[in-house]
C-alpha cells in the first residue's frame, strides 16, 4: 500500500535496472538488515512508512488571494463509487474529473461567479451533483461522462440572492446563498442550503432549508424541511446514515430565535424529511455562550456523534436525540487564568464508535483577544481521539502538526496537516495515517504545502489531498493542486 519498511537479510549484491531521463541504467542492489531508525552505511533508516505520490493536478494560481489575506482556497475532492475517477471542485468555480490513478483529464467545466462547496457522485457513478455558493446558489446535476447539465435547482429563489462580489473583496462570496451539505443516493440528492447576510441597515439575517431533489426531466423538489419555508437559522452541515439525516443548527440573525427550530442543537430527520428527534445542546458556560457544530457530525448504527467548538464530543441516541455521553476532551480546564479550549473540528465513525480531531488552542470569543495566539497551549490540542460506543476513550494520539480534516475506513484513519501560525516550519504538512484499533502511526504522507481540511481516501488506500499556498516571509509559497498518494 505505502512504501513499507522491510527488514532485509544480508546477501550478495544483485543487479538492478531502472529508468532515468529516458535511459535504462543499472547498478547493484545490496540488502542490509536494519530496523527503523538504525544507521546503515551512513544513512538513517526511516522510522515510519512514507506515502508514494502517484500524480498531482494543478488548480491554477491562488497566490494573489492568499497574499491579500484570504484563507486557504476551498477545494472539494471526491472519489467516484468505483474509485476510477476523482472529482475536484474549487473556490473559483472550476470542476475537474480526472483518472484517479494517473491524473489524466476526463472532463472540465467552469462557472464564472461560483465557489464550488460540495461535490457528490450518484451511487452508480453516472451523475455528479455540484453545490455552489454564488448569487444564485445553484445545485447542478451533471452527466459524469461528459459533464453535460441534466438539471439545476436555484437556492436563491427561497433563500434570497446576492450581488456578485467586487474584485478584491475576499469574503463577500461567503455572504451569498450556498450549499453546506450535499449527499447523493439512488433517488437523487439531499441538499442543505444556507444564507446569512447583513443588510444596509446593519441588521443580520439568516435563512436555511433542507431539500430532497430528484432527477427526472430536470431537477425537481420532492420534499423540504421546514415544510412551511426557510428557517430563520443557519444549517451548517449534513450527515446521512441509513434512515437518519443529522442537520446542525445555529443562528447569527437579530431578534428572537424560531421556537420550532433546534438552535444550538441538531435536527434529526428521516429520509422523507420528517422530524424524528432533536439533539438539544447547552452552551459551556461561563466560557461559551453558544454551541457550534460545523464539520463535526457523524451518524453510526445507533449514535449521532457531534464535535463541538468548545472542546466537547457529544454522543446522542439517533432515534430519540437523547444525549448519552458528553466527553470534555478539549474544554477549558479548571483553574486556568485564561480559558483555553481545543476545538473538536472533525468527527467520523469508526467501527461502532467514532474518531475525533481537535484543532490548535483557541481563546473563547469575548474572553480576551481570541485572534491572538494563546500564551500557553491546551494539552489536548492537535490530537486524534478514538471513542467507543459506550463513550469511553479508546486511545489518543497527539502530534506537532496543525491537524485539520479527517477521513476513516475499516483499515485506516487519515488526518490532514495544514498551515502553521506559531512558527515557519515547512516539514509538518501533508497527512498522517493511523491504525484505527491502536492509534499508532502507520505512515506519513508529506507535502511541500499545507493541505485543505477535506481529504479523501479510496478503499485501497489512495489518499487525495488538496495542497494550498500559504503566506511566508517574502510573499507566498506553495502551490494550489490536488495530489494523490498511496
Amino acid at each position: 500500500m505505502w512504501l513499507q519498511l522491510l527488514a532485509c537479510a544480508a546477501s550478495e549484491p544483485s543487479p538492478v535496472h531502472f529508468v532515468r531521463d529516458g535511459i535504462v541504467r543499472g547498478g547493484q542492489f545490496t540488502a542490509r538488515q536494519w530496523a527503523p531508525g538504525d544507521v546503515v552505511d551512513g544513512m538513517v533508516a526511516p522510522r515510519v512508512a512514507e506515502c508514494v505520490p502517484l500524480f498531482s493536478v494543478g488548480l491554477g494560481d491562488a497566490s494573489s488571494h492568499v497574499r491579500a489575506g484570504g484563507e486557504a482556497p476551498d477545494t472539494a475532492i471526491v472519489f467516484s463509487p468505483d474509485e476510477r475517477w476523482l472529482a475536484i471542485g474549487t473556490f473559483d468555480g472550476l470542476l475537474l474529473v480526472v483518472d484517479a490513478w494517473t491524473g489524466a483529464l476526463r472532463g472540465r467545466a467552469q462557472w464564472s461567479e461560483a465557489l464550488i462547496k460540495r461535490v457528490a457522485w450518484s451511487p452508480d457513478g453516472s451523475v455528479l451533483w455540484i453545490g455552489e455558493q454564488s448569487p444564485d446558489g445553484f445545485v447542478y446535476a451533471l452527466r459524469s461522462a461528459d459533464l453535460a447539465e441534466l438539471g439545476r435547482f436555484r437556492l436563491a429563489d427561497e433563500l434570497g440572492g446576492g450581488e456578485p462580489p467586487e474584485s478584491g473583496d475576499l469574503y463577500a462570496r461567503y455572504a451569498l446563498p450556498g450549499v453546506y451539505g450535499l449527499v447523493a443516493d439512488a433517488e437523487g440528492a439531499f441538499v442543505v442550503g444556507a444564507h446569512g447576510w447583513t443588510d444596509a441597515a446593519g441588521i443580520r439575517h439568516n435563512r436555511s432549508r433542507v431539500w430532497r431533489l430528484a432527477l427526472g426531466e430536470g431537477v425537481g423538489v420532492t420534499g423540504a424541511w421546514p415544510p412551511e419555508g426557510p428557517a430563520d437559522a443557519v444549517f451548517s452541515g449534513l450527515a446521512l446514515a441509513a434512515d437518519v439525516l443529522a442537520v446542525p443548527v445555529r443562528r447569527s440573525a437579530a431578534g428572537p430565535a424560531p421556537e420550532a427550530i433546534p438552535v444550538d442543537g441538531v435536527a434529526l430527520l428521516d429520509r422523507a424529511l420528517a422530524p424524528r428527534a432533536t439533539v438539544s445542546l447547552s452552551p459551556l458556560l461561563p466560557w461559551f455562550t453558544s454551541v457550534f457544530v460545523g464539520d463535526g457530525v457523524a451518524v453510526s448504527e445507533s449514535t449521532v456523534w457531534l464535535g463541538l467548538g468548545d472542546g466537547r464530543v457529544v454522543a446522542a441516541d439517533r432515534s430519540t436525540g437523547e444525549v448519552q455521553h458528553t466527553l470534555p476532551i478539549g474544554v477549558p480546564e479548571p483553574g486556568m487564568s485564561l480559558p483555553l479550549a481545543a476545538t473538536v473540528g472533525w468527527v467520523a465513525t469508526s467501527g461502532s464508535g467514532a474518531v475525533a480531531v481537535t484543532t490548535r488552542t483557541v481563546i473563547p470569543y469575548g474572553a480576551a483577544s481570541p485572534e491572538l495566539r494563546p500564551p500557553r497551549l491546551h494539552p489536548a490540542e492537535n490530537a486524534v481521539v478514538a471513542l467507543a460506543a459506550d463513550g469511553e476513550e479508546r486511545w489518543r494520539a497527539s502530534f506537532p502538526h496543525n491537524l485539520q480534516g479527517l477521513v476513516t475506513s475499516d483499515r485506516w484513519v487519515v488526518v490532514g496537516a495544514g498551515g502553521r501560525e506559531a512558527d515557519d516550519r515547512r516539514d509538518l504538512f501533508g497527512a498522517l495515517v493511523l491504525h484505527p484499533e491502536t492509534g499508532t502511526l502507520a505512515a506519513i504522507c508529506p507535502t511541500p504545502s499545507p493541505v485543505f481540511f477535506r481529504p479523501a481516501m479510496s478503499s485501497d488506500g489512495r489518499i487525495a489531498l488538496a495542497e494550498v499556498p500559504f503566506r511566508a516571509a517574502g510573499g507566498v509559497a506553495g502551490e494550489w493542486r490536488v495530489t494523490v498518494m498511496r
